[in-house]
C-alpha cells in the first residue's frame, strides 16, 4: 500500500512520462522552476521574495526567518544541512515541517533555488545540481 506521499510522487512521474519536457529545456531548469513555485507558494511570508526574512512576518517571528542571502546562512550549510529543518521544521520556531507536505525532490528543487537565487556568490549551473 503507497502512502499518500507516494502516490504524488508515482502521478509526478507518470505525468512526466507522458509530458516531456519543452523543446530546449534541460532537466535542471525545470528543476528551477519548479522550486521557484515551490518556494513562491510556501517560503515567501516569512522568507521574502528576496530571501532575507525581511517581510512584515519575518520582522516579527522570533528567532527571525533564514535569511538566505547571508553566506553564513547559506554557503556555509550543505543541501542536508538546509534540507533538514524544511523536512522537520524547527522546534520552538515558526519554521513548520513541510514533510507530508513536500517530497525530497520537492526539497531538493527547493534548495536548487534559493541557492541559484540568494546564496551570495554562489552559482550552481541546472544541468550539474542533480
Amino acid at each position: 500500500m503507497l502512502s499518500p506521499t507516494e502516490i504524488i510522487s508515482l502521478m509526478r512521474y507518470i505525468r512526466m512520462l507522458a509530458d516531456p519536457l519543452p523543446t530546449g529545456m534541460r532537466p535542471g531548469e525545470l528543476d528551477f522552476l519548479v522550486g521557484k513555485e515551490i518556494y513562491q507558494r510556501y517560503c515567501t511570508g516569512c522568507h521574502g521574495e528576496q530571501g532575507n526574512g525581511q517581510t512584515i512576518l519575518g520582522r516579527q517571528l522570533l528567532p527571525h526567518p533564514c535569511d538566505f542571502t547571508s553566506s553564513v546562512e547559506t554557503m556555509s550549510k550543505d543541501d542536508q544541512q538546509l534540507a533538514q529543518p524544511i523536512r522537520r521544521g524547527i522546534h520552538r520556531t515558526a519554521m513548520a515541517p513541510w514533510e507530508g507536505v513536500l517530497n525530497k525532490e520537492d526539497v531538493r528543487r527547493v534548495i536548487l533555488f534559493i541557492r541559484q537565487s540568494f546564496a551570495p556568490g554562489r552559482s550552481v549551473p541546472p544541468e550539474t545540481s542533480r
